[in-house]
């Protein structure tokens, strides 16, 4: 399902009331951790920086 929750993330990119946020982020890098798809992890932070959301303390203990 992480592939269609991905999907669901370019959809709400292009929709201008209804953009991703740290917590949107948070959800998909812990479900890719837990997935072991971590080679996603690095391109969701580098999308983050692009739209200017830094990780809270709950994100980085995701990765962690």
């Amino acid at each position: 399902m992480i592939d269609e929750a991905f999907s669901v993330l370019d959809r709400m990119v292009v929709l201008p009331l209804c953009q991703p946020d740290v917590y949107t982020y948070s959800i998909l890098i812990k479900a890719c951790m837990d997935g072991s798809r971590f080679e996603m992890v690095e391109s969701l932070y580098q999308q983050m920086a692009e739209r200017l959301i830094t990780p809270n303390t709950v994100t980085q203990n995701i990765v962690l």
